[in-house]
């Protein structure tokens, strides 16, 4: 997937991730959450508005 990074810093602003688990759902906010791995093989998670796309395997 390709998400958005608000960071100021995100040089670029798109990344892309592999997302490896299923969606979380903060009961508080109800704001969508999406656990990924990222290039670097960091664990990250990334909220769901900032998606832009999403490729098949």
């Amino acid at each position: 997937m390709t998400y958005f990074d608000p960071a100021p810093s995100a040089e670029p602003p798109f990344r892309r991730a592999v997302a490896v688990g299923p969606e979380i759902v903060d009961p508080g906010t109800n704001l969508r959450w999406i656990p990924v791995i990222r290039s670097d093989l960091t664990l990250d998670m990334v909220m769901w508005p900032l998606v832009v796309d999403i490729a098949p395997r």
